[in-house]
């Protein structure tokens, strides 16, 4: 989803929604067709994986982490806060 101009991945793991960047940070894929297990989602180009909870990338090819931003639901309605 785009957000301000930002591709941004939420994603709900046991009740807890993630926002991250949505592109992997090696070749700019998008990850929301990516593979998620538990709280790491694989890009689907080169299976890097990262960690949703810490944007940390787990494996190479990717080196850097991703972008997290923080997440409040209010009333239902899901805020990310975006600088």
């Amino acid at each position: 989803m785009l957000v301000k101009d930002k591709n941004i991945l939420l994603a709900n793991i046991n009740n807890t929604i993630f926002a991250t960047s949505g592109q992997c940070t090696h070749e700019k894929v998008d990850l929301e067709n990516g593979f998620l297990m538990g709280e790491d989602i694989t890009c689907p180009l080169h299976l890097s994986k990262f960690n949703l909870e810490t944007g940390k990338a787990l494996n190479p090819p990717a080196t850097e982490e991703l972008t997290i931003y923080n997440v409040k639901i209010q009333n239902e309605e899901i805020y990310i806060e975006i600088d």
